[in-house]
């Protein structure tokens, strides 16, 4: 009854697709049951399956002659199959797994199933499940449930598993399913802060700067640093540096530092820049620090030297000023300058000038040139300013150079020319002299001057004089007056003398002038009175002559005398006699004694002028 009729055989077999020996229970659907024993060596067909004649042994244990061709069947496979699922932020997503038999069974099928660990972690990604699945006869799916721990941390995809044991009447094809946990959150943002560090005068100051991400992350993040110049320069202002900023997951915040080198320049704020670039596992939000180093240093002070400077004769020569920086500046810096006067005046000593110097970073010297105009006029050194004021980016300390002209020009001459003047008869007439400079000067001059006898006497010839005269600037003629008397004596023409010293930012060339008063008055006439006598009985009886001036003199008179015979005989009535007789200085007559016998007596009366 049973030959031929093709029996289904799922037992329990081992996975290495050969058949071992089983004890089988068949259940042939009347109520009773053979249990026949399978020791087959038979391979299974690709199938699964394989054919096999077996001998029936009914349940009495006899060996009945029936057979039959049954073919046997491995029992279903049990297969659960990897899923991704989206993590979410909080605990309210699950991940669902299907295990799935190959094909339904008339028998329950059981299974083991737990979790494990692989990148994620129970108790941070997911919560860890284990138990029993079971399939009652006709079922081929099962889900088991495993709650994951959602969160906002960015990370990579994590996986767990989970593994399939212990099957019961059925095969385990695939123990281990994987489950995928997507990443569903952003990556962490990266900020750099902006820095202000003030510089020392020397060496490095260190300027940190901190590199933030705005969440932690369950990644390595990393990302590029390097310095770039702004205004500041690198080696000179601060150093150059770059490198990789890598974050362990979790860390949320790093730092670097840049060497900032000090100076004792002046110059303005500086800032370079401190860039962030090829972020792994993030986003650049801020990839720029801008470094602002702020400068301690004072301005420069600005000072300018005194000059002098001789002058020429004609044209100009340069007057060259050296305005100084006391410290070179990275600032370009400026100053007025004008020129102003003091003694000296613009357009007659020097030209005048005004602009404005400018230094370029580093230059600490410029130069400013004014004209000096020439002359050849004496005069005091004198002096003019430049000015300084307006500094832009320093300090002026010394604003004002003063510039002294050198006077190279001679002191004028002095020069005062002879005089002559026809006297009067009366009263006074006045001689004027000049005094001249040889050129004018800038300076006042002034000279003494008095008078002096020559021939000439103070109080009769002329009223003496002394004192000072003055020459202001540029006046080169002044004029003495001195007042001749006058008489109707004739004289020789006197002279008396005007005399210069002690001149006062000048020299005397002449000192003096000779003065001629020239005589005005007639000589006076000589006249002679007849005279008579009587004479006597014997010896020698005078007779006296009287030659008389008209007028008084100045000048010495003689005049000749001799007797000549008339009807009087020279021996025998008179003694001949000859001779000169000399008028002295204001005498006005003379008298000449004759003898008869013997020698001639002269006598001279004297009259003066009064």
């Amino acid at each position: 009854m049973y030959q031929n009729e093709p029996v289904i055989f799922d037992g329990q077999f081992t996975d290495s697709g050969i058949l071992d020996t089983h004890t089988i229970e068949w259940n042939f659907g009347d109520g009773n049951t053979v249990t026949s024993v399978l020791n087959p060596n038979h391979i299974y067909t690709q199938n699964g399956e394989y054919t096999v004649t077996l001998t029936i042994t009914d349940k009495d244990g006899a060996v009945t002659n029936d057979t039959m061709t049954v073919t046997v069947k491995k029992p279903p496979t049990i297969q659960a199959s990897d899923i991704s699922i989206i993590e979410g932020d909080n605990g309210n997503k699950y991940a669902v797994f299907t295990a799935n038999l190959s094909e339904a069974s008339r028998r329950t099928i059981t299974a083991n199933y737990s979790t494990t660990d692989g990148t994620a972690t129970f108790g941070s990604d997911y919560t860890a499940a284990n138990g029993t699945i079971s399939f009652a006869s006709g079922e081929i799916s099962k889900t088991i449930t495993v709650q994951l721990i959602g969160d906002t941390l960015d990370e990579f995809d994590e996986t767990f598993f989970v593994n399939l044991s212990d099957a019961t009447n059925a095969i385990i094809l695939t123990n281990q399913a994987t489950v995928t946990i997507l990443d569903d959150d952003a990556a962490p943002t990266l900020t750099i802060g902006d820095r202000i560090i003030t510089e020392g005068d020397n060496g490095t100051l260190n300027v940190t700067y901190t590199i933030n991400l705005n969440a932690p992350s369950g990644k390595p993040v990393s990302a590029n640093y390097t310095t770039a110049d702004g205004t500041a320069t690198a080696g000179t202002d601060y150093t150059a540096t770059n490198g990789i900023v890598s974050f362990a997951p979790g860390e949320t915040s790093k730092t670097i530092t840049v060497q900032v080198l000090g100076d004792a320049i002046d110059e303005f704020d500086e800032t370079f820049f401190l860039n962030l670039s090829d972020a792994t596992n993030a986003t650049i939000t801020k990839n720029q620090a801008v470094t602002t180093i702020l400068d301690n240093d004072a301005p420069p002070s600005i000072t300018i030297g005194d000059r002098s400077i001789t002058e020429t004769d004609s044209g100009a020569i340069a007057l060259t000023y050296t305005i100084s920086l006391d410290a070179p500046s990275a600032k370009p810096i400026s100053v007025k300058y004008a020129t102003a006067d003091g003694t000296a005046s613009a357009g007659n000593d020097y030209t005048a000038t005004n602009g404005i110097i400018s230094f370029a970073p580093g230059e600490t010297s410029k130069t400013i040139t004014v004209q000096v105009i020439g002359d050849t006029i004496d005069e005091f050194d004198e002096t003019f300013f430049l000015n300084l004021s307006d500094a832009t980016n320093a300090t002026i300390t010394k604003n004002q150079a003063v510039s002294t002209i050198l006077d190279n020009d001679a002191p004028p001459s002095i020069t005062i020319g002879d005089r002559s003047i026809t006297e009067g008869d009366s009263g006074t007439t006045s001689i004027t002299y000049t005094v001249n400079l040889s050129t004018p000067s800038a300076k006042p001059i002034s000279v003494k001057y008095a008078t002096a006898d020559g021939t000439a006497s103070a109080g009769n010839d002329y009223t003496a004089t002394n004192s000072t005269i003055s020459f202001a600037p540029g006046e080169t003629s002044k004029t003495i007056t001195v007042l001749v008397l006058g008489d109707t004596i004739d004289e020789f023409d006197e002279t008396f003398f005007l005399n210069l010293s002690d001149a006062t930012n000048a020299t005397i060339t002449k000192n003096q002038a000779v003065s001629t008063i020239l005589d005005n008055d007639a000589p006076p006439s000589i006249t002679i009175g007849d005279r008579t006598i009587t004479e006597t009985d014997n010896g020698a009886t005078s007779i006296t002559y009287t030659i008389s001036l008209d007028a008084a003199s100045a000048k010495p008179i003689s005049v000749k005398y001799a007797t000549a015979d008339g009807t009087a005989n020279a021996g025998t009535d008179y003694t001949a006699t000859n001779g000169t007789i000399t008028f002295s200085i204001s005498k006005c007559s003379a008298a000449i004694l004759l003898s008869n016998i013997g020698v001639p007596i002269i006598v001279i009366n004297r009259t003066y002028n009064t």
